[in-house]
């Protein structure tokens, strides 16, 4: 059962560290973190259930890396795995000006094409910065390990509730293991090169502020792997801009780049209809397409080369 703590509580936390200012329990919070405002400086995060504990040991380890990177990421005032006052382990990181780009309505009209344009470029500058980190120093090994949702594990269950055809997915089926092969080893074993990765850079981890670039948020799916992984959050439009901005930024990216950013991308895109409650899984900009199959179809054959050929099956 997933846990919120009490004003009462979050005050003992900021006095035992020397916070001042109200608490503010944010209205809109995530799945993982009860979410709280101190002040007009800091953020606290507290796992909701002790099982979701471990994403913020990770990003004990993750952040100070991405920060010494160069990545622009809120530094953390406070870690705490004491458990004196909750059952589990805390951070109270710095507040960072902006919102979510996902609430940024206006970067979705055609008149900001150029602006969301500048928006990816930056984006990418910070994740080529992050993974130019190939060893992270992680005694008590906090990081997770490499992961990714696999499209087929999907499939089943989601025709069973009625989310595919048996069509689709058999459609799918055939896009998955022909994406297959964009992997020297398979999509099991992760690339040779193995770097940092945030793991989770979809809209609502990305900070903008006056339309630009304000930071990266929520590493707790951070662990060494497969740099391709950090391009497939976005929604499905946005990924030949994105793989080709992180192609001119990055020294070099290797051959079957675009199509394991697109296996990664159909991995989540297929779980999450499962995962999500309808409310959340309706949220804008998320992966799938409003239209479904057939809409997630028509966009992919509308790409430029490489991605067609990825899709001639």
């Amino acid at each position: 059962m997933n846990r919120t703590y009490s004003a009462k509580i979050v005050r003992a936390i900021t006095e035992k560290h020397g916070l001042s200012g109200d608490v503010t329990r944010l209205p809109s919070n995530g799945i993982v973190n009860d979410v709280w405002i101190l002040g007009d400086e800091h953020v606290l995060r507290i796992p909701r259930r002790r099982e979701y504990e471990p994403t913020l040991l990770a990003e004990s380890v993750a952040v100070p890396c991405a920060i010494e990177s160069g990545v622009r990421t809120p530094s953390i005032a406070v870690f705490d795995e004491s458990r004196d006052i909750v059952p589990v382990a805390y951070i109270v990181s710095y507040l960072v000006p902006g919102c979510p780009l996902a609430h940024a309505q206006e970067l979705e009209s055609p008149e900001h094409l150029s602006t969301m344009a500048n928006l990816i470029d930056e984006i990418v500058s910070q994740l080529v910065q992050l993974h130019r980190v190939t060893d992270v120093v992680d005694p008590k090994r906090r990081l997770n390990g490499w992961w990714f949702d696999d499209p087929l594990d999907s499939l089943r269950p989601c025709v069973d509730e009625g989310k595919l055809t048996i069509d689709g997915a058999m459609w799918i089926e055939r896009l998955s293991r022909r994406l297959q092969s964009c992997f020297a080893d398979g999509p099991k074993r992760p690339t040779s090169n193995q770097v940092l990765v945030h793991h989770d850079v979809h809209p609502w981890n990305v900070m903008v502020d006056s339309l630009k670039l304000s930071a990266l948020i929520d590493w707790g799916n951070a662990c060494m792997g497969d740099p391709a992984v950090d391009l497939s959050s976005f929604p499905l439009k946005y990924l030949p801009s994105l793989c080709r901005s992180y192609q001119a930024q990055a020294e070099e990216t290797d051959e079957g780049f675009e199509g394991r950013v697109l296996w990664y991308w159909l991995g989540v895109a297929v779980s999450e209809p499962l995962s999500l409650d309808p409310q959340v899984f309706q949220r804008r900009w998320w992966r799938w397409p409003p239209g479904g199959l057939d809409e997630f179809r028509s966009v992919l054959f509308g790409f430029p080369e490489p991605w067609r050929a990825l899709c001639d099956m």
